[in-house]
């Protein structure tokens, strides 16, 4: 939980290290979509630390009912004990929620600049140089999309009970 917090931390002050991001110079926005190709690995690293940090949690929470939520629940309508253990077991949920919810805000304001700068020059540029600004573009949200794909198949791997893998916005 500690690497989780400290995850949150390094998050946020990407965030909010000096404004949207937005620009209007083609070339920014070019080198902005490389710097994000880069990010990209240390955003889905980070919701990889804290899907293994769950995935680890909720191992050791249903140990005593079969790995199954399901099994929790059934006891926890009969039993004390069962209770407490539902109980704590959702106080962790919220924190690995929210956990996921702040990092994909944290990477939602880090690239909301890059990304509304990157429509609007779609929309300026005409011609070849729309097409090479646009194909550009292109290899950092294809490897964007690869450094997705790694993450999801790790996350579906680590085969959480109670969650889907997060879909994340690049």
């Amino acid at each position: 939980m500690k690497k989780l917090f400290v995850l949150l931390f390094a998050g946020s002050l990407l965030a909010s290290c000096g404004g949207s991001g937005y620009t209007t110079d083609k070339e920014d926005v070019i080198a902005g979509y490389d710097d994000m190709k880069e990010d990209a690995q240390g955003h889905y690293d980070a919701l990889l630390e804290i899907e293994t940090s769950w995935a680890e949690d909720e191992k050791e929470m249903l140990k005593d009912y079969e790995g199954k939520f399901n099994k929790l629940i059934e006891k926890a309508a009969k039993d004390d004990d069962a209770k407490g253990d539902l109980e704590d077991y959702r106080n962790r949920e919220f924190k690995y929620e929210q956990a996921m919810a702040d990092q994909k805000t944290s990477w939602g304001d880090a690239t909301w600049g890059l990304e509304k700068a990157n429509s609007d020059q779609k929309e300026m540029l005409e011609g070849d140089a729309k097409v090479k600004f646009k194909a550009t573009i292109k290899k950092s949200t294809d490897a964007i999309a690869d450094i997705k794909k790694a993450y999801n198949e790790k996350v579906t791997a680590l085969k959480i009970v109670s969650s889907d893998t997060y879909d994340m916005d690049y």
